[in-house]
């Protein structure tokens, strides 16, 4: 059975069988049928949290006019562990057609990374940028696999006890759409950038009381 991890420009990451502690991913298009086995990832130090695919170049011709298969890259984030300051990452181009390994620094987005929490399973988006929402509750840490950076992106004000979610919009411009809701309450807020800005929330499609 084959397990679909993320998606980019209509292509698919899919596994099949387990990821650890060693994973065999493939790239597929569900309109053509076509799909890109990639090597095996064995030198993994923890099981994988998450896998954001992005297309450098969409499929096309090239100089012969044959068809050209789209180019690709894979970031597979290891699962965290609490003490570390930085995230593990693998890497896959099919330009090189190899794995390598690197770490993201916590000190590019803090001068405290013990301060941040990322053991939870990431929200993912079709940008390939992975967020975090953390505990303190008005900030997350989003990782873009495209640019290899991190930022803190400041939420907007909301109870200490809810429950908050967060994620790419697809419609309307793109950015972001926050959401926090707990037993008496639902709040949506949009940014229309990915960045959300201080102050560059607006609140979105539903807001009120749930007893309304």
């Amino acid at each position: 059975m084959a397990i679909v991890h993320s998606a980019a420009d209509g292509l698919l990451l899919c596994s099949r069988g387990s990821t650890w502690p060693a994973a065999r991913y493939f790239v597929c298009n569900p309109v053509t049928r076509q799909q890109t086995a990639l090597p095996e990832l064995r030198d993994l130090c923890f099981k994988p949290l998450c896998g954001l695919l992005t297309v450098t170049a969409a499929a096309g011709t090239d100089g012969g006019g044959h068809g050209a298969a789209p180019r690709f890259q894979l970031v597979v984030i290891e699962e965290w562990q609490i003490e570390d300051t930085f995230l593990g990452l693998k890497i896959f181009s099919s330009d090189t057609g190899t794995w390598r390994s690197r770490m993201a620094s916590l000190y590019r987005c803090s001068s405290h990374p013990f301060e941040h929490d990322f053991r939870r399973r990431p929200a993912l988006g079709q940008s390939g940028a992975a967020y975090w929402i953390q505990r303190d509750g008005r900030t997350a840490i989003a990782y873009d696999s495209a640019g290899d950076s991190l930022r803190v992106i400041h939420l907007p004000e909301s109870g200490a006890r809810s429950k908050r979610c967060i994620g790419e919009r697809h419609g309307g411009g793109g950015g972001l759409r926050y959401a926090r809701a707990d037993a008496a309450e639902l709040e949506v807020w949009d940014s229309p950038t990915t960045e959300a800005a201080r102050g560059g929330w607006r609140t979105g499609l539903a807001s009120g009381s749930c007893w309304d």
